[in-house]
């Protein structure tokens, strides 16, 4: 049903998708942005000043990439940026909902930070890894329960299922798509970009124009 409301793009596509300057595009903010954080599994403090809001596919290149600049942020600015990731499977990554289920089954067990890693740096192992076997690289201790979970069809009312219906709400097209602090971006900011946007929200000062 989602794969045929709209037709995603990836931004590690550069064959369908035209070369996007992001320092030049003025991101645009989001007042509701807020009400997208509880759709989503946070890595980090939940009253950090900052928070980064990630729609992602584990499947996806370019969301692969950004994990890069994530980590930079991390080493950076530590636990004044929380990270939300809102899971965005697109319908032709075969595996990326199984593995989004599989990341969502580890957040039950407080291992959300731990194995959503292991995915994107081993994107070329989805869906011939076992999904097992990626939890217990990364520290779960409950595989059976862990991998009884990962077995079962995305629930309804699970982050899976409610993250891909608020993407075709917010009629989003390409993974990843990021708000900081609301402000969206038309492309995965550059590391240079999200480093000043950050610094300036954590001063107390609007990082772009018009906006809260």
């Amino acid at each position: 049903a989602i794969a045929g409301v709209f037709v995603h793009r990836e931004f590690a596509s550069p064959v369908n998708i035209p070369h996007v300057d992001v320092a030049s595009v003025q991101p645009e903010y989001k007042a509701d942005w807020t009400n997208y954080v509880a759709q989503g599994t946070r890595i980090g403090r939940e009253d950090a000043l900052v928070t980064l809001v990630e729609f992602s596919d584990y499947q996806c290149p370019a969301c692969a990439r950004f994990q890069t600049t994530v980590s930079a942020m991390h080493k950076q600015f530590g636990d004044q940026v929380e990270v939300v990731i809102v899971h965005f499977p697109l319908p032709m990554h075969r595996f990326a909902e199984r593995a989004e289920q599989a990341a969502d089954c580890a957040a039950q067990h407080g291992m959300f930070a731990c194995v959503s890693p292991g995915f994107f740096g081993k994107q070329d192992s989805l869906g011939i890894k076992s999904w097992a076997s990626y939890a217990s690289e990364a520290g779960v201790v409950d595989i059976a329960a862990f991998d009884a979970c990962a077995r079962k069809k995305p629930d309804s009312l699970g982050k899976v299922l409610i993250g891909s219906r608020l993407a075709v709400q917010l009629k989003l097209r390409a993974t990843p798509t990021i708000l900081l602090n609301g402000w969206q971006f038309s492309a995965p900011p550059r590391e240079d970009m999200l480093t000043k946007a950050i610094s300036a929200l954590l001063a107390g000062k609007k990082p772009f124009g018009s906006g809260s």
